[in-house]
């Protein structure tokens, strides 16, 4: 599982690709490299879990109560996904929203 501090910079790396995306008016230009950047993202996260699991206690990761902090964990990190997108899509709709009114 990523590190707090991972899930934060890949919370603002997609933030900003977002941001990006609304801001380029020419968006068939850029799907090609957006993609590519949320790829890059999914691997970061996914090379973040392994290097975090290296950082613990090998004692406490033989543990058989390891396995429920661990699904504790994924269920935090997924409720952290989830109050980012809420948050992206309200930004999104208001900027959409502005700019549909400034024309």
């Amino acid at each position: 599982m990523p590190r707090e501090s991972d899930r934060r910079l890949i919370g603002k790396q997609l933030s900003n690709l977002i941001e990006m995306h609304i801001l380029d008016e020419d968006s068939s230009s850029s799907s090609d490299s957006d993609l590519e950047m949320l790829d890059l993202l999914s691997t970061d996260a996914e090379s973040g879990s392994s290097s975090g699991d290296s950082d613990r206690d090998p004692d406490l990761t033989d543990d058989s109560d390891s396995e429920g902090d661990d699904e504790i964990g994924d269920l935090a990190a997924l409720m952290d996904v989830v109050e980012q997108s809420r948050y992206l899509t309200r930004s999104l709709r208001r900027k959409c929203l502005c700019s549909w009114r400034s024309r």
